[in-house]
């Protein structure tokens, strides 16, 4: 059986547009020089690390399940590093669609 798909009217309905505005925002964040983009990217990582209470408690029992040996100082260390890193995926997805050649 055949999915039926959605009218293209139904993509601008008012649920949408946050979407619409992180895409235009990323779209953007890749005019700017790589170093400014990567920076942005870094400080969105902070910001959703300092935000995502759920995400981040859980990013954290994963990394005290794999690496048992560290410190929790290094696994706070190493939590922190994943949304940074996150953060800044977020911006190189946006620069591997949008970027220039």
């Amino acid at each position: 059986m055949a999915a039926t798909r959605k009218p293209l009217y139904r993509y601008i309905a008012p649920s949408t547009w946050p979407i619409w505005i992180g895409m235009g925002l990323l779209r953007i964040v890749c005019w700017l020089p790589h170093s400014a983009a990567m920076a942005i990217g870094r400080a969105l990582g902070r910001v959703v690390h300092a935000v995502g209470a759920e995400r981040r408690a859980i990013v954290r029992r994963n990394i005290e399940l794999c690496f048992p040996e560290l410190t929790i100082e290094q696994r706070n260390d190493m939590v922190r590093e994943h949304f940074v890193a996150l953060g800044m995926s977020i911006i190189e997805m946006g620069l591997g669609r949008w970027a220039s050649d």
